[in-house]
């Protein structure tokens, strides 16, 4: 029988613009600063500036912030303050910190460029190795959260949103030069003021904190020349979605199925189960019994007991040099926001920096996953399911402009 997975990308057109290029002249493969010897020993300054938003953050809408032209943005890292004014203390979800602001999009004259939501950011925290996942879950304010936090009257509580894209905290390879390119907009969509505690919270002030890397002007016009003496520079850049299926259990059905719509070409997938009942479980994965990826009338992956499927909770998503199932952090339970999420990496290194195999979804017919949830709760449950997939960016060298395509 043939393998879907093999066959899943003799279709696609990513793999064929891909294929189609020039091993000489790859304008997928290049460098920041290159020497003959590959090492640069320019002198980089490096900066960060607080961004205002331009209109005033407010829950339950959406918030603007140009990113200024500054040199390469190298990470961006969104401070975000509620405040509690009610009168009484308000219990917060312990993924308050990174919930509130529910999707942050990189747009660019109009177009969407890439998005970050709360469930792709928790996914990609866990993920990270032990060090990098608790600074980063401190910084979100949600490192070792469980149930729910109390907000006193009169209180206030900070965090720093990571964002945890391709084009923004990756490979330096994939970063914006503001300089050069057309300009870059952040917009933060806030959820409404009761949308993850149990009260309406008073107020929220937002603001954007960008780290930015300068070049002696020689050594970027040298960079400039070298990506886009010929043509517009492509590159690879990856973005992140995610489909849901909710299913209200109960004491005899304890199985939820989601088949995936989507037409792309994926790296990596993330799925969990939450239940629905109130903010101290949103967020929280729920250890499986089950789970099993089919498509094209065949099993991919199968682990029937809930033993097994806890593989997957060790399954690598940032090193190319671990063992594919010794690594990650998913049996980390001591964070109720990172706990119980389950990876399946469909490329050959756990690096996203670099492409080594992916799966054409467009080519794979009823690929559905199926997962069973322990216990005999009559309540909603909602399976998520996180994926990491692949586009082709293009900046234009007339005019800066950046457009993405080709994701199937």
């Amino acid at each position: 029988m043939a393998d879907p997975i093999l066959n899943s990308s003799s279709a696609s057109a990513f793999n064929s613009i891909l294929s189609g290029v020039a091993t000489n002249t790859n304008v997928f493969d290049y460098k920041f600063a290159q020497s003959t010897e590959g090492v640069s020993m320019e002198t980089v300054s490096r900066s960060v500036v607080e961004v205002q938003p331009q209109n005033t953050p407010a829950f339950n809408t959406q918030i603007s912030i140009p990113i200024p032209k500054n040199g390469i943005l190298q990470s961006v890292f969104i401070k975000q303050k509620v405040t509690n004014s009610s009168g009484s203390s308000i219990n917060l979800s312990a993924a308050h910190g990174v919930a509130q602001v529910h999707r942050i999009d990189l747009v660019t004259s109009g177009r969407l460029l890439s998005s970050m939501t709360t469930e792709g950011l928790l996914c990609e925290i866990q993920a990270q190795p032990k060090n990098a996942r608790d600074s980063l879950a401190k910084l979100c304010n949600i490192l070792g959260q469980t149930g729910v936090i109390a907000l006193a009257d009169g209180a206030s509580r900070v965090s720093y949103i990571p964002l945890m894209m391709s084009g923004i905290g990756g490979a330096f390879q994939n970063l914006y030069d503001t300089n050069f390119t057309a300009n870059l907009e952040l917009r933060l969509h806030v959820g409404a003021a009761n949308a993850h505690s149990s009260a309406a919270l008073s107020s929220i002030a937002l603001s954007a904190y960008c780290t930015f890397v300068r070049e002696p002007a020689a050594m970027q016009q040298k960079r400039i020349q070298n990506s886009f003496s010929d043509q517009s520079l492509q590159r690879i850049q990856y973005n992140m979605d995610q489909e849901v299926a909710t299913k209200t259990l109960s004491a005899s059905d304890r199985t939820i199925t989601l088949e995936l719509k989507n037409n792309n070409v994926l790296t990596r997938m993330w799925f969990y189960v939450e239940d629905e009942t109130d903010v101290t479980t949103k967020f929280k994965g729920i250890a499986l019994d089950t789970c099993k990826f089919t498509c094209n009338g065949q099993t991919i992956f199968d682990f029937g007991n809930g033993e097994d499927a806890q593989l997957l909770l060790n399954s690598g998503a940032s090193s190319p040099d671990k063992w594919f199932f010794g690594y990650s952090n998913g049996h980390d339970v001591a964070t109720d926001p990172l706990a119980n999420r389950y990876l399946w990496n469909w490329g050959l290194t756990m690096d996203n920096t670099k492409v080594l195999s992916a799966n054409a979804f467009r080519e794979l017919s009823n690929a559905t996953i199926t997962v069973k949830i322990p216990g005999s709760t009559t309540t909603s449950h909602k399976l998520v399911c996180v994926y990491e997939y692949l586009v082709v960016e293009s900046i234009e060298a007339s005019s800066g402009k950046v457009t993405t395509s080709i994701s199937s």
